[in-house]
């Protein structure tokens, strides 16, 4: 299994830890829920009438930096979660949520 891949899973798998604080499980859920329909959007939709240029330039960029930041505030939390902590890991959540979002928006056909 990857990296990413397994990142992916540790995130899916706290969204429902009861261990995990109910804020950051909030956050979680609703990152999966956009998780979720990014994935089908992707399936269906980007990789279909985008171009490879699109995809890779603007797509993949944009998300690999959202995955790489939520990575890095994931990893920080785990090692210490301490409220400052448990502060970027939200905001990297939420962004990384909102970039799909907007990239879903972008090239809604």
């Amino acid at each position: 299994m990857s990296l990413g891949k397994k990142f992916h899973e540790q995130l899916v798998t706290a969204a429902t830890a009861p261990h995990i604080p109910e804020r950051v499980r909030s956050a979680l859920e609703a990152w999966r829920a956009v998780d979720l329909r990014y994935k089908q959007w992707f399936l269906k939709e980007a990789k279909v009438r985008l171009t490879t240029e699109q995809l890779l330039d603007d797509i993949l960029v944009q998300d690999d930096d959202c995955f790489d930041a939520t990575e890095d505030a994931w990893l920080n939390y785990q090692a210490q979660p301490t409220p400052e902590n448990e502060a970027v890991l939200l905001r990297s959540l939420a962004e990384w949520g909102e970039t799909r979002t907007r990239l879903m928006q972008k090239y809604a056909g």
